[in-house]
């Protein structure tokens, strides 16, 4: 399968949820989320994934990422277009690192 269907596949995995669900997630239930979908990914597609704009802090699976893999940044980020260069490295070594090294995305 094509590295863009894995992005696709995570949004869609996430797009049931409401924002006031996502908002009222615990860490556990957002890591158990993204774990879920990633065991479905992991066996159907190749590793190399492209996530588009789906990942970003304001849409529903950054906003899920952000809750799983560093929460206490979650109202601070879960507004945000884009990643920041003031969240840059925090983004990175907190939520994108942990969350690709998890399934072995490169």
């Amino acid at each position: 399968m094509g590295n863009h269907v894995v992005g696709k596949m995570f949004n869609s995995g996430v797009s049931f949820l409401t924002e006031k669900e996502i908002d009222d997630l615990s860490q556990e239930k957002a890591f158990e989320i993204i774990n879920s979908i990633g065991k479905k990914v992991i066996n159907s597609t190749s590793l190399d994934a492209e996530f588009d704009d789906y990942a970003n802090p304001n849409k529903k699976l950054g906003k899920v990422l952000i809750k799983a893999f560093f929460p206490e940044k979650y109202n601070d980020w879960k507004e945000k277009e884009y990643v920041t260069e003031e969240m840059d490295e925090d983004w990175y070594n907190n939520v994108w690192k942990p969350f690709t090294k998890l399934f072995g995305f490169w």
